[in-house]
């Protein structure tokens, strides 16, 4: 309201409203560049946080593929054993060792004396 007062004495009544005009204008283009500016500003933050966002990413995606390499090997570990024990219990036993597969399967024979059970006799 003083800047007003002042304006109006120093310019005068009939050239105030061009000034006011003026000002307006200028006022305008002032809070143009702002809006700009900020929205540059915003673009500009929004990109650094889209790249931070990005580096996360790659970051938490180079663990997962490491953990998923580690679980792999672990796997891996895990298989190769099972198949060495899978050989192990196959293979056949050293000579001299007993095999417990054939243990079942022996037959005693026993020489046939006279008088045995299942031979005639001879008297």
């Amino acid at each position: 309201m003083i800047l007003g007062v002042i304006a109006l004495i120093v310019v005068g009544p009939k050239e105030l409203p061009g000034l006011l005009r003026t000002i307006g204008r200028y006022a305008g283009v002032a809070k143009r560049q702002a809006a700009e500016f900020r929205q540059h500003f915003d673009q500009a933050l929004k990109e650094a946080e889209l790249d931070k966002l990005k580096t996360d990413i790659s970051g938490f995606r180079k663990e997962v593929e490491g953990a998923a390499r580690e679980a792999l090997r672990a796997a891996e570990k895990q298989a190769e054993s099972a198949g060495r024990a899978i050989e192990t219990s196959t293979a056949a036993p050293a000579p001299g060792a007993p095999n417990p597969a054939a243990a079942g399967s022996a037959i005693e024979t026993v020489p046939n004396e006279p008088g045995a059970a299942g031979e005639p006799s001879k008297t």
